[in-house]
């Protein structure tokens, strides 16, 4: 008889739960601002048709060690939380922390814009290679950026793995030191048994 009358119990919280329920979509705010953040990641997953971003941390190593000429350009990836515009928007990066001194060691463009119809644009940074640099130190630049009219930050922190990242900031890394290839044990052990 118990038996019977959890069953009957569980059919009723089955059924009662199955209502018509209406799908809630993201509109965008009330003021047309979007959200702005720096969706720097390290690698991508396939799963069917979806692309997976895996994140790490803010923080991009960069050797200037096989780089050809005065300057290295360092592209950081810039995406949009909310609705695209219509027309371009600009948006704020600052210089907010390093060892390096902006216009000497590195160069920022005057103006970062969202292109129109965009989710998506690059900061580019100009790091020059200086005779400093084969002290073999490492520097770094951090960039952080601002809210203005067009963009806030809604989007301040990422659940990466075990990590939260800040993602309204990022550090470049760079030397003139190689660093160890990620997978270069792979090759080598490879190698070994040829």
């Amino acid at each position: 008889m118990k038996k019977l009358l959890f069953i009957i119990i569980g059919y009723s919280l089955l059924l009662a739960g199955c209502g018509e329920n209406e799908a809630i979509y993201y509109e965008g705010e009330s003021d047309s601002t979007s959200g702005i953040y720096f969706a720097y990641y390290t690698s991508t997953t396939r799963e069917g048709a979806s692309v997976i971003y895996n994140y790490s941390d803010t923080t991009r190593d960069n050797s200037l060690a096989s780089v050809v000429g005065e300057y290295a350009q360092v592209r950081i990836p810039v995406r949009l939380f909310g609705n695209v515009s219509e027309e371009d928007r600009p948006f704020v990066v600052k210089t907010i922390g390093g060892t390096v001194e902006e216009g000497k060691d590195f160069t920022l463009p005057e103006e970062f814009i969202m292109p129109k119809g965009e989710a998506l644009a690059y900061v580019t940074v100009n790091v020059k290679k200086t005779e400093e640099l084969q002290d073999g130190i490492v520097r770094y630049i951090t960039l952080g950026l601002e809210e203005n009219q067009y963009f806030k930050a809604y989007i301040k922190k990422r659940i990466g793995g075990n990590d939260t990242i800040d993602v309204t900031r990022i550090t470049i890394r760079y030397s003139l030191v190689f660093a160890k290839p990620y997978k270069i044990h792979l090759y080598v052990r490879n190698r070994r048994y040829r």
